[in-house]
């Protein structure tokens, strides 16, 4: 978190940073971004975050499009001049001379553009406007007050949204914006030659700390030798798993309390995991 909060502070002087969180499923990738939005005083900074889904590696810039939609607080199932306007009057009050970047905007929220000089463009340049509209969106609002932006699941990125993030980070040296990444280890980039670009790894958590953690979950008693063992070897250091197999312990009656302590009410040899925390 202390190397999250330096980095914005960098971002903040008008020196932008990007900072990679690379981890296993679960380890707690996420939580650090929380931790650091809960660290900075609210209000004084703007937060966007898109998210890259497993299926979603064929769907051309579909982080951008959580980012957009949330910047113009686009809710599902608005008629379409509801969304144009609040889009127009969104631009118009952070900087009237944006009204340009309207139309590749529209294009890639699936709205109707009606502007002809673009209509008539090659696609490669409709991608072009479409990419120096959203890094002028972002530059512009960063001038207003520091902006991050993160990006989760990399690993699962597509072909468009990645060479878009290669664009941006290309002009993020003079901007007051810090880009978190996050993603698994077997995913790669080249944006580590940067001189602005650092990287979090997030490990799987030691058998004290997990044992540690196992205890906080079961606050109210301590679990025996048997069942702490059960879990650190299920979860095999992941945080997320910990959690989540011993909560579904308790909630299906596997462990008991008796006592003051936790305890097994079957056999660990019969304890399944759930699908849903594989």
């Amino acid at each position: 978190i202390a190397a999250l909060k330096e980095a914005f502070e960098k971002a903040e002087s008008g020196s932008g940073q990007v900072v990679g969180i690379l981890g296993e499923a679960g380890v707690g990738k996420s939580r650090l971004l929380l931790e650091l939005r809960g660290a900075l005083p609210k209000g004084e900074h703007a937060y966007l975050e898109g998210e890259c889904l497993h299926y979603g590696g064929l769907m051309a810039y579909l982080p951008l499009l959580d980012i957009l939609r949330t910047y113009f607080d686009i809710k599902e199932g608005e008629r379409e001049f509801v969304v144009k306007k609040k889009m127009s009057d969104q631009i118009a009050q952070l900087d009237d001379k944006l009204e340009g970047i309207l139309p590749p905007l529209h294009d890639i929220l699936s709205l109707k553009v009606e502007d002809l000089e673009y209509l008539m463009l090659e696609p490669q340049h409709k991608r072009d406007r479409i990419f120096e509209a959203i890094r002028d969106l972002l530059i512009r609002e960063s001038q207003n007050r520091p902006l991050i932006l993160a990006v989760e699941n990399l690993q699962w990125i597509d072909r468009t949204s990645e060479e878009f993030l290669t664009y941006l980070i290309g002009w993020l040296a003079n901007a007051p914006i810090l880009l978190i990444i996050l993603y698994r280890p077997e995913y790669t980039h080249q944006w580590a030659s940067k001189s602005y670009y650092s990287q979090i790894r997030v490990d799987q958590l030691s058998t004290t700390t997990s044992a540690e953690l196992v205890q906080s979950i079961l606050e109210e008693g301590e679990a025996v030798p048997e069942l702490r063992e059960l879990i650190l070897n299920r979860a095999a250091g992941n945080p997320l798993f910990m959690e989540e197999f011993t909560h579904t312990l308790v909630e299906n009656g596997s462990i008991q309390k008796k006592d003051h302590q936790y305890v097994l009410s079957i056999k660990a040899s019969d304890i399944q995991v759930p699908d849903t925390i594989q």
